[in-house]
């Protein structure tokens, strides 16, 4: 068996993975990583746990024996704080992926993840399209199962052909990966959508970005995430920080140029949407009561959005 420091500097793709206060949901996760079908000098995970007082790491070191795996505590609350104490190993592998503690990746995932990058040699952040595992046991009502919210809703998102990302878009922070040749300086922020912030900020420094629907990636539903009140907050949240990093990057994101170059036909176009969003909402009623909830999340996230805008820019 390769010793740990050999396996280190083998490594192709380097697994980071965020945990706080899910030991069962961790452990499940690393298993799924140790069936992976390509050798396991090839990559490596490394746990960092952001509990205040850990609870990872005896789940990680059970797996010590199936897995090339690493700990970390960072007590500093806050998955960017996290990510970055990962960022600041010393991991020699080109590539670097984020998986959430509780996604569920194929045993061909490694393997597809490092194949979309050998086939986009000039491109340097990516991601797979992930689909919703339910909980067992919970009720799921139909209104969450609507595809016009499951990428806000369930953080989870379908790739129809392998491309190059489209001006402003960004992914999903459950599953994604970057080549560490590309990070210079970028770090992760202290933001509700830190992830995001920092796909936009490698293609605002000049990094051509990939989608594709392969690797594809499970992410486990917490049942939290079925709840409507729990949906109302965060359809609230999305709308009023995406329009806060969105404007953060000129270069690159065309809602951003506009904000910066025209700020008066910005403020119009936000006031022309604003409206449009309110009417949605005032047809919530009107809708099929299949489609209503997820109109009203959509509404929520839209007024928020373009409130915030206006505001930020009076």
């Amino acid at each position: 068996m390769a010793s740990k420091h050999s396996t280190h500097e083998q490594s192709e793709l380097c697994v980071l993975i965020s945990t706080q206060n899910r030991p069962d949901s961790l452990l499940q996760t690393l298993r799924l990583l140790a069936a992976s079908d390509i050798d396991r000098c090839r990559f490596e995970v490394i746990v960092i746990d952001n509990a205040v007082e850990p609870t990872a790491k005896q789940v990680t070191e059970s797996m010590e024996e199936q897995l090339s795996v690493r700990y970390l505590h960072e007590p500093n609350r806050g998955k960017c704080h996290a990510l970055n104490r990962g960022l600041a190993e010393d991991c020699v592998a080109p590539v670097i992926a984020v998986l959430d503690d509780d996604m569920s990746p194929g045993p061909e995932w490694c393997r597809r993840v490092l194949e979309v990058s050998d086939r986009w040699p000039n491109a340097g952040v990516f991601a797979g399209s992930s689909y919703v595992i339910w909980p067992e046991n919970e009720h799921v009502p139909d209104w969450i199962r609507s595809r016009l919210i499951s990428g806000v809703a369930l953080s989870v998102v379908a790739y129809g052909k392998e491309r190059t990302t489209a001006p402003g878009e960004f992914m999903s922070g459950n599953h994604f990966w970057f080549r560490r040749k590309v990070v210079g300086s970028r770090r992760f922020i202290d933001h509700w959508l830190s992830d995001a912030h920092f796909v936009l900020g490698l293609i605002e420094d000049g990094t051509t970005g990939v989608v594709a629907p392969e690797p594809s990636c499970g992410h486990r539903i917490q049942a939290n995430l079925l709840r409507l009140d729990v949906q109302r907050e965060r359809a609230t949240n999305f709308g009023r920080q995406v329009s806060r990093f969105l404007l953060a990057f000129p270069r690159t994101v065309p809602q951003a140029k506009m904000a910066a170059n025209h700020p008066v036909l910005w403020k119009v176009r936000c006031l022309v949407a604003l409206t449009r969003w309110l009417l949605v909402a005032a047809s919530v009623p009107l809708r099929r009561p299949v489609n209503r909830i997820p109109n009203a999340l959509l509404a929520r996230i839209g007024i928020a959005n373009h409130l915030t805008c206006l505001l930020k820019r009076s």
